[in-house]
């Protein structure tokens, strides 16, 4: 009888025994599935911080472009506003010598090279002279 009660000891422990052999195996193969998820996860995350990076890079390009534009927006205004004054002294130039707008643009140009001061001062200088004149009369 102790014989008997050995064996079914032995046999229901070898049953526990395979019980938790498939146990381990059914850990072991929800583990596997977990660390998949995880690397899914992680790719997924790889390749959203890639697109944030490129979408920050493009960001930074659009606001050098939008600096480079407002740059050349100002110096297209300086321009616009420096050839208005430039054409009204030009033409205090013709008025005073009776020449035309070529002749009267030389006149600015080498009135500024001997002056060594820019053509625009000397426009200035021009167009405020004839300004303050005909306030005067």
């Amino acid at each position: 009888m102790a014989e008997e009660t050995t064996s079914e000891q032995i046999a229901g422990l070898q049953a526990d025994a395979a019980r938790r052999d498939e146990q381990i195996e059914d850990l072991e193969a929800e583990a596997t599935r977990r660390d998949q998820r995880i690397q899914g996860m992680e790719d997924e995350a790889t390749r959203r911080i890639a697109r944030i990076l490129g979408l920050e890079a493009d960001a930074i390009l659009r606001d050098e472009r939008i600096a480079q534009l407002v740059n050349e927006v100002d110096g297209l205004t300086r321009a616009r506003e420096h050839a208005a004054v430039i054409e009204q002294a030009k033409g205090v130039i013709m008025g005073s010598v009776g020449c035309g707008p070529d002749a009267a643009f030389a006149v600015l140009v080498a009135q500024s090279q001997t002056q060594n001061r820019k053509l625009w001062d000397v426009a200035v200088e021009i167009a405020g002279a004839q300004d303050r004149h005909s306030n005067a009369t």
